[in-house]
């Protein structure tokens, strides 16, 4: 499994996506973060993990940036959010 923590979404023309370095990936399922705050509420946008299988990520479209790295450009709506799970209050 490859993690990854990524500064910002791409804006894709009004779709978000992700750039993940091909040559980083490592096994069944990639997963990352998204560090990501407002300038208003200092809070990040995407606050949870997530995760998308590997094979999907070589499925998309490729860009190549500064110093040849070449990222697969992932939209965030073929990536799963992964929340941590909620224990109810006993009180």
């Amino acid at each position: 499994m490859t993690h990854y923590q990524i500064r910002a979404p791409i804006w894709n023309g009004g779709q978000r996506c992700v750039g993940l370095n091909v040559q980083l990936l490592h096994g069944m399922v990639t997963t990352f973060e998204i560090l990501y705050t407002t300038k208003k509420t200092k809070k990040r946008s995407y606050p949870y993990t997530f995760t998308v299988p590997t094979a999907v990520v070589y499925g998309c479209p490729r860009q190549t940036v500064d110093g040849g790295v070449v990222l697969a450009i992932v939209p965030l709506e073929k990536c799963t959010e992964v929340k941590p799970l909620e224990v109810p209050d006993e009180g």
